[in-house]
């Protein structure tokens, strides 16, 4: 649901539709989110949002990545890159107030926070990848 009737939404994939479309849960929620008015568009890089044609020239008062991750077996490096470009991203589509959002799977922050708690090397450093 919508916060109010000045509240726009626009979902991003980095797959192509015809793969999410395959997808039996996704592509049902792809037509939730439409039929409640959302903008939903596919093919969109995360770590290069200020150079997507289907979102230039929008800035966002809020970015969300529900549990970004590059692919299987892909090791926290590469993750934790993945984060660092997206915030980068972030910072030039974002309002001057603008907020992001980040959900990780239990314990793969590395803050105080999470539970159970990795060794530092072992988790994806949100905070410091967020800092760069």
């Amino acid at each position: 649901e919508t916060s109010g009737p000045n509240t726009n939404i626009t979902a991003t994939c980095y797959e192509e539709e015809e793969v999410v479309a395959a997808q039996k849960d996704a592509f049902s929620n792809v037509q939730r989110l439409k039929e409640k008015g959302a903008a939903v568009h596919f093919q969109v890089d995360c770590t290069k949002l200020q150079y997507c044609p289907v979102l230039a020239p929008a800035v966002f008062d809020c970015v969300i990545f529900n549990f970004p991750h590059c692919g299987r077996k892909a090791g926290v490096k590469k993750n934790r890159a993945l984060l660092a470009k997206f915030f980068l991203s972030c910072a030039e589509v974002l309002t001057a107030k603008g907020e992001v959002h980040v959900a990780l799977c239990r314990g793969q922050g590395g803050t105080p926070a999470d539970q159970p708690v990795r060794e530092w090397h072992n988790s994806w450093q949100v905070v410091a990848m967020a800092a760069e």
